[in-house]
């Protein structure tokens, strides 16, 4: 407790409490994430009030003030959107569901969060958070393996693994990008020892052998993506096509090396493959994986030009579920799979839910923050072009995993990216003091 308060800035007596529940939210979520049900999201929640407390009570930095802190409020508005999608959506088709509201505001809770941090109001260190991250992530990874060793959830199917509450595609998902961040944290915030070293570099195997439990392929495709990115900007070579192509020619070599030694992982990629070159554009599909997933993006883009603006709800579709146009290729398992479970791709998910305001907000909660960070990575501070790093890595990680399962439509999942949001947008923001006086000193808006 000592410790806790000498962190936090000198405030009003009764704040105090507030910035302390605050402090533990932002540091300690990443812990039982896949281990305890509900734990990510009691901890969204509370972070996210004790945060609009914490807002409310200081003019300084209360969200009355958009024109003051400009730069900060464009990003915190993003947030909004997926709350804004739905709300147009059943309003074009005269309908309320409160349920679906859900999601989206732990989402909207990152906004709150994100400005308390980026503001610096609460903590002396500006990097607490982040280095809270780099313990965390891995040691989410040595409970998960403890837990799961202990305590193996297998009813999904024989050779599935994963835990009680969580499904084996997002469990293999968050296993293996949890493992790309503790990599991209090694010297993160000054050189590691070599306790610390090691206990990041080995989060990386556990990961990948969790990911190989699930039985899960989802993510795969984002590992070779972001270690090469943290190869490029951790050795410092200069970006050039000869640089990029080598790089890129010794991950495929290294992809390859790996993929022969794991025979199990080898059979499913090439199982996807042939299932890609096996599929029907104009005649009956079977039901592989990779197959069901091509056709329910077709029939969810078909459901889509049905009804672009007001959009279908979760069920709203099942009257166009035998329609001809998707008969032709997708059985009726197909069919029934993705009215009753969803199309396993978050943006053909929200756009086939929300119509075009689900797709444009989609859209935008991967992008622009992914534009924000890549714009950081080029930052002349070494510092920021860490945590940029790290930051980046996690946007791809999400990218690559959206395209195959839902990543935000989970209410757990959507807390945990809400509190990363939060973490690596504020501290960005922070760490380059892009507050007020900066602005007013600068007469500049970076994020315009």
């Amino acid at each position: 407790m000592v410790f806790l308060l000498n962190l936090i800035k000198q405030d009003k007596p009764w704040r105090t409490p507030f910035k302390l529940l605050f402090i533990t939210c932002l540091a300690l979520f990443p812990l039982f994430l896949l281990t305890q049900r509900g734990w990510v999201s009691a901890l969204g929640y509370l972070g996210g009030i004790s945060a609009l407390v914490l807002l409310i009570s200081d003019p300084e930095v209360s969200f009355r003030n958009f024109k003051n802190h400009a730069s900060i409020a464009k990003l915190a508005l993003l947030f909004f959107l997926p709350i804004l999608a739905i709300g147009l959506s059943q309003t074009i088709r005269q309908e309320f569901i409160p349920s679906a509201y859900e999601g989206p505001f732990r989402i909207l809770l990152a906004a709150p969060m994100m400005w308390v941090i980026a503001q610096q109001k609460v903590v002396r260190d500006s990097l607490l958070f982040v280095k809270a991250l780099e313990y965390l992530l891995p040691a989410m990874l040595y409970v998960t393996l403890v837990y799961i060793t202990f305590q193996p959830y297998t009813k999904w199917a024989a050779n599935r693994i994963t835990t009680y509450f969580v499904d084996p595609l997002t469990f293999g998902s968050i296993c293996l990008t949890a493992g790309l961040l503790a990599l991209a944290t090694v010297h993160l915030t000054g050189k590691d020892k070599p306790f610390l070293l090691a206990y990041k570099v080995l989060a990386f195997p556990v990961a990948i052998y969790l990911s190989l439990l699930s039985g899960s392929r989802t993510g795969w495709v984002a590992m070779p993506v972001v270690l090469l990115l943290i190869f490029v900007y951790r050795s410092g070579i200069k970006i050039s096509p000869k640089n990029v192509f080598m790089v890129f020619g010794a991950a495929i070599i290294g992809s390859y090396l790996f993929l022969s030694f794991n025979k199990v992982f080898y059979a499913n990629m090439l199982l996807a493959v042939k299932d890609i070159t096996d599929y029907h554009w104009d005649a009956m599909n079977l039901e592989t994986p990779v197959g069901m997933r091509v056709s329910d993006l077709r029939m969810g883009i078909f459901y889509f030009m049905q009804s672009p603006l007001a959009g279908w709800g979760d069920t709203g579709f099942k009257h166009l579920v035998n329609a001809p146009e998707i008969s032709v290729y997708a059985n009726q398992f197909t069919r029934e799979f993705a009215l009753k479970h969803g199309f396993h791709n978050e943006i053909t998910t929200n756009m086939v839910r929300s119509g075009i305001w689900g797709l444009a907000s989609s859209i935008c909660l991967f992008l622009i923050p992914l534009v924000f960070f890549v714009k950081q990575l080029r930052s002349t501070d070494l510092q920021q072009k860490k945590i940029a790093l790290v930051a980046t890595s996690y946007m791809i990680c999400m990218i690559f995993n959206s395209m195959t399962t839902e990543v935000l439509n989970i209410k757990f999942t959507a807390s945990f990216f809400a509190l990363m949001m939060a973490v690596f947008v504020g501290t960005l923001l922070q760490n380059t003091q892009i507050t007020q006086s900066t602005l007013r000193s600068t007469n500049q808006d970076p994020i315009s």
